[in-house]
């Protein structure tokens, strides 16, 4: 039955193929990225992201973030300790998000390394997000 609680109203999905990569400090946008318009301000919207091949070296360290438009939501999706070795891996991350908007919403995936450099989409290995819209 559709707009029963928990019925998934629209799908949006993007994928990416370039590397990228940061050495700062403070949180940047990975370029992974989707927007969706929620049909009710009741609606959730459930996303999934995975950022392939995420990589440290030794003695680098890094974390990714979601953001909803400007804004972080939620707390870190994973940090990467590369101490005595690189750490590299494929990461995806799962998050329910309530915008309360019918407005046009970007996610986006953010990222910053607390020391040396992270990178994501490593060899161009394929990152993707995808939206869904969940009736309340």
């Amino acid at each position: 039955v559709l707009n029963q609680s928990g019925s998934i109203l629209q799908v949006v999905q993007n994928y990416f193929n370039s590397q990228f990569s940061t050495s700062s400090a403070t949180s940047v946008s990975t370029g992974v990225n989707a927007s969706i318009t929620p049909s009710t301000t009741s609606s959730k919207i459930l996303v999934f992201a995975t950022i392939g091949a995420a990589y440290v070296a030794a003695g680098s360290q890094g974390s990714f973030y979601l953001y909803r438009g400007g804004s972080q939501v939620g707390g870190t999706l994973a940090q990467f300790y590369g101490n005595a070795s690189a750490v590299e891996s494929n990461n995806s991350f799962v998050f329910l998000d309530t915008p309360a908007s019918t407005s046009s919403t970007t996610y986006t995936i953010y990222y910053a390394a607390s020391l040396g450099t992270i990178y994501g989409s490593l060899n161009n290995i394929q990152s993707s997000i995808i939206l869904m819209e969940v009736s309340a």
